[in-house]
């Protein structure tokens, strides 16, 4: 669609990446819809601030020219690397998957599925941070969409079955379906499927089950084996929840890698990891090496076997066999203390409060992001090395902030354009219009009723559910007792609200103030009268009015029962 350079902000001195559309598609932008995908890359781009995803800079024309100007990225794309070193090894796999699902979890909160996920899209940093790019065939769920239904938008090397037969139907998952096959890509150094055109390439897609990454590279984690096999599953329902969800399997594997533990592989005896950065082929080396093993024995004995001495031999021209240490050796000695000393303070893992005064600004911001950075930082180390610590209860709490924003973000897209993909929905979306219907009518109460009793059901169904569902259904259930809490505040104000007004009116009434009681009286049967649920108390307030005049009443008929 486009062409990209790499330019200099004239005032400033800042590099960006300039992005505009080429000669040919700018001559027929009006038909091919380039320009309409041109500005609402920008517009997409505009609403993003999350370190995984290339930062947008600023949009417009210059000699009729549309552009878009973005954070220059220092590095390599994966595509380059991949030329470079055909596969890569699965620790490094792991750690771009965690990065590229944590940036895919950002947009997709915000309704927006990438389409077009692919190695030349990723960017990698000297320092290894890995930047999501070009979002020119983006899709955002809440707007009308750029493509005619039945068309395909995206590289047919990664494409879902679903993005390939043109679905209205398209969800996140088709994101993470692409990333599958990236994944495995970085693995294997090949395509899941081939073909000499891109024909041949969704036919298998659409047809051929998906291979295993094992097949090529047997020396892989069975756990990330298994997920990848998922992630490319052909039916949207049959992968991941979604990007949180295989984040969190890459995340534990990260972190058997951090404590050392044996990971189980495909082929072979389980990985295993030291401090010094050893893998488990470097220490199998040393084991089936005597002579190595001989040498590091001797090492730590203090000794040598090549050019080990008699230390029992005392020196002549010494004090009683010892021989004296000289002012400079005392000196390199302090200094070595000293430095060792200093290198095991620095290398103290830091303590509970230290930890957790890292992670405090990071929870107490309102930006869903930085308290998934929290978690991921610091609370997951805390809590793995202080159980015990009161604080771990905030921990939980965090999460269940973290969970509840992702589920409304959900079930915003639930009443917009996406459909139900389980039974938790399904019974959102019905409480929903029951309680929105009760709503209408002023039956505030039925509508706290509806909520409540969806809870509850959300808590007798996570008893039976598996792991993985029980993690779905408690996001609901914690949006339908937020939605609950909301009502029932309305419902005890606006009783309150109710019955202080009626009782301003019998207190100036027994005053001598019967003007201003009777005020009063009609002023509540005003601004409360939409509420049935308040019927005693207009009741109350209408029995005291003087027969002056006719006021309006609630009206008597309830709702079905929630």
């Amino acid at each position: 669609m486009g062409v990209v350079y790499r330019a200099t902000h004239t005032k400033t001195g800042i590099p960006a990446a300039v992005k505009v559309i080429t000669a040919p598609e700018a001559s027929q932008a009006g038909r091919s819809g380039a320009a309409d995908r041109f500005e609402r890359e920008a517009e997409i781009l505009q609403q993003f601030r999350h370190p995984g995803i290339v930062r947008f800079l600023a949009v417009g024309r210059s000699k009729g020219t549309r552009y878009i100007a973005m954070e220059f990225v220092e590095g390599q794309t994966l595509e380059q690397l991949l030329l470079e070193h055909q596969a890569i090894e699965w620790p490094k796999v792991v750690d771009v998957g965690t990065q590229v699902c944590d940036a895919l979890e950002y947009a997709h909160e915000r309704g927006v599925v990438h389409r077009d996920l692919k190695p030349s899209n990723l960017m990698i940093t000297a320092d290894g941070v890995v930047k999501l790019t070009d979002f020119g065939v983006a899709k955002d769920l809440d707007a009308t969409a750029l493509t005619s239904p039945g068309k395909t938008v995206g590289t047919a090397a990664y494409m879902a079955p679903e993005q390939i037969r043109g679905s209205t139907q398209i969800s996140h998952k088709i994101d993470l379906y692409a990333l599958g096959c990236v994944l495995y890509q970085m693995l294997t150094g090949d395509l899941p499927f081939k073909g000499t055109n891109a024909a041949a390439l969704m036919n298998g897609h659409l047809n051929v089950p998906a291979p295993r990454a094992s097949e090529k590279a047997p020396q892989i984690p069975r756990a990330l084996d298994d997920l990848i096999l998922r992630m490319m599953a052909k039916e949207p329902q049959q992968r991941p929840w979604d990007a949180a969800a295989v984040a969190q399997e890459l995340r534990a594997l990260q972190g058997m890698l951090t404590r050392g533990e044996p990971i189980k592989l495909v082929f072979g005896p389980p990985y295993l990891s030291d401090p010094s950065g050893r893998s488990e082929s470097a220490q199998v080396e040393l084991q089936q090496n005597p002579a190595a093993q001989a040498t590091k024995a001797s090492t730590l004995a203090g000794t040598n076997p090549r050019t080990n001495t008699d230390r029992k031999k005392k020196k002549k021209g010494t004090t009683q066999g010892w021989q004296l240490p000289s002012l400079t050796t005392l000196l390199l000695a302090a200094s070595a203390i000293g430095l060792v000393g200093l290198i095991i303070y620095l290398l103290q893992p830091p303590s509970a409060d230290q930890l957790f005064e890292q992670a405090r600004p990071l929870m107490e911001s309102d930006d869903l992001v930085q308290w998934q950075d929290a978690d991921r930082r610091y609370l997951g180390e805390f809590e793995r090395r202080f159980p015990t610590d009161p604080r771990v209860s905030r921990i939980q709490e965090l999460r269940d902030r973290i969970l509840l924003s992702k589920t409304r973000a959900r079930a915003r897209l639930l009443t917009s354009i996406s459909k139900p993909q389980n039974d938790a929905e399904t019974a959102y979306l019905e409480a929903l219009k029951r309680a929105e219907d009760a709503d209408h009518q002023g039956f505030e109460n039925l509508a706290a009723e509806t909520w409540n009793r969806l809870q509850m059901n959300y808590i007798e169904a996570e008893k039976h559910a598996t792991a993985e569902d029980q993690a779905v259904i408690k996001g609901w259930k914690l949006l339908a007792g937020e939605t609950a809490n909301t009502f029932d505040t309305k419902v005890k104000e606006r009783t309150i609200a109710a019955r202080n007004r009626l009782i301003e009116a019998t207190t100036a009434e027994s005053n001598g103030q019967e003007e201003f009681g009777a005020e009063r009286r009609r002023s509540l049967i005003r601004d409360f009268g939409n509420y049935p649920y308040l019927r005693e108390i207009l009741d109350a307030a209408k029995s005291g009015l003087p027969d002056s005049g006719p006021v309006d009443s609630p009206p008597a008929d309830r709702p079905a029962s929630p």
